[in-house]
């Protein structure tokens, strides 16, 4: 599928499963360049991002910051702690940063955390500023083509979309899809949430379960009530060897599904069945969940065999699974969804 400079539709009807890339924010290496005293701590540091070894990184920036009041350190440390997973405290690194002078990394990680928190006109803006600071960075223009579209605004991101080509021309269309994927759905917009976990569930299908966890935990992050993408997401967790992951996100579907979800909730309960027996774990639960999906879903062989294996562990010859199942095992991951 081709972008076709941007045949450009609004956020919500970009189709697609596109893997996405190990790069979830700022590009270190492009930071570790000038200006740093060789086999000092700020070189040091630049070497761990190159390197993605995080916290490491993290330590060394706070210790570089004690040497270097100027705002290259701290720029650094918000894309450390942004790699990391803490979004608002990224941020606020970035912001401190801002404060002592404008850097291209500083208005990277606002954006994106702006981008995360759908405050896009903002988001915008810092990505026209990091593209400002580092005109040749396909980064930062990507990211303007994807908050553009989510934006509904056509023409700017045909603009931005055209000034990447010209930096980037042999990727520019990957990364957009990339980024694309990266900007949380509009929980206002059940179609558009519909639309991003029937993406993750394609990525699944395909055997890409990484890229479906990270669509999925972006659907979920503004639609925690989207019982069917919790599912989806254990699927993907299970099947990646994440097994503690795929029961929490089990439980949480069987939290939320709605009362008229009948079939779908007795899916996940022989699901979770399925993976408490193979994971050990409380076999009383395991038979209770398989009889409850089998009382809806009586054809289902996999939540039966869950149901036989549960309760060869228990001593209760009234186990709804009988005793012909006494004895039997099966390998690590037999009961996991498969790839197609």
């Amino acid at each position: 599928m081709r972008l076709i400079v941007l045949g450009l539709v609004p956020l919500s009807l970009v189709a697609g499963a596109c893997a996405t890339s190990a790069s979830l924010g700022p590009e270190p290496a492009r930071s570790a360049r000038a200006g740093v005293r060789p086999g000092g701590v700020m070189a040091e540091a630049e070497e761990a991002l190159r390197r993605s070894e995080w916290p490491r990184a993290e330590a060394l920036l706070a210790a570089a910051e004690l040497e270097d009041a100027g705002a290259r350190p701290t720029a650094l440390r918000a894309v450390a702690v942004y790699r990391q997973g803490r979004y608002a405290e990224a941020r606020a690194i970035a912001r401190s940063s801002l404060e002592r002078g404008e850097t291209y990394e500083a208005r990277l990680v606002e954006g994106r955390v702006l981008a995360r928190d759908r405050r896009l006109e903002d988001a915008a803006r810092s990505y026209e500023r990091a593209v400002a600071l580092a005109p040749t960075s396909a980064e930062a223009r990507a990211a303007l083509v994807a908050v553009r579209l989510a934006l509904g605004d056509e023409d700017g991101a045909r603009r931005a979309y055209v000034a990447l080509a010209a930096v980037d021309p042999l990727d520019a269309e990957l990364r957009v899809w990339e980024d694309v994927l990266r900007v949380p759905p509009d929980p206002d917009a059940p179609r558009d949430v519909v639309d991003r976990c029937a993406r993750g569930t394609a990525a699944r299908l395909a055997g890409d379960d990484r890229a479906a966890g990270a669509e999925l935990r972006a659907v979920l992050e503004v639609a925690p009530a989207c019982a069917h993408c919790w599912a989806e997401l254990g699927k993907s967790a299970w099947r990646l060897g994440e097994v503690e992951s795929a029961e929490a996100a089990f439980r949480r579907a069987l939290g939320a599904y709605r009362p008229e979800q009948q079939g779908l909730r007795a899916d996940t309960q022989g699901l979770l069945a399925a993976l408490l027996v193979e994971r050990g774990g409380d076999a009383a639960e395991a038979i209770t969940l398989a009889a409850a999906s089998l009382a809806v879903r009586a054809d289902r062989a996999s939540t039966r065999e869950a149901l036989i294996r549960a309760c060869s562990t228990v001593e209760d010859p009234g186990c709804p699974g009988g005793a012909a199942g006494r004895g039997r095992t099966a390998a690590p991951g037999a009961g996991a969804p498969a790839a197609r």
